[in-house]
């Protein structure tokens, strides 16, 4: 089975993922990274500022294959 590997971006600061995860193919661990930036945007985001943050799939045998990228923004009404 593949290994992947998700290099997550905030603005400020890069992880760099080491250990990866296992998938069956490429469009599983895109599902993974999405749920894992829909997670990160749910709990750590500031109410009041616009962010985003990205994630860099990477095969355990390829440069970077895609990014991903969640945005929210915040407008007073």
């Amino acid at each position: 089975m593949p290994r992947f590997f998700f290099d997550i971006f905030d603005g400020a600061r890069l992880w760099t993922d080491d250990e990866g995860s296992e998938h069956d193919t490429l469009d599983d661990a895109r599902r993974e990274a999405v749920d894992t930036l829909t997670q990160m945007a749910r709990d750590s985001f500031p109410r009041d500022a616009a962010r985003s943050v990205s994630v860099e799939i990477r095969p355990d045998t390829d440069p970077a294959v895609e990014r991903i990228v969640v945005a929210l923004s915040f407008e007073k009404l």
